[in-house]
């Protein structure tokens, strides 16, 4: 029997949010890799490893292109 998902642990204070405007995308992505495989997502990988985990990287690994480089 496979277990039921959790929510990942940075969940409260993920500093990624604050790289939303909108709020129905950033639910897309909590709903793909916060609260269900967050195991799967690069930033929690990275928190795990004790790397550091660039501002703009999102949970994927893609990096967001910066607007002020």
């Amino acid at each position: 029997m496979k277990s039921a998902p959790r929510d990942c642990p940075h969940l409260p204070s993920c500093p990624m949010f604050a790289l939303f405007n909108l709020q129905a995308s950033l639910q897309v992505w909590k709903l793909r890799y916060c609260t269900s495989g967050y195991e799967e997502c690069e930033r929690h990988r990275r928190s795990v490893a004790g790397r550091d985990i660039p501002m703009n990287l999102m949970p994927s690994g893609v990096l967001l292109r910066r607007a002020n480089p």
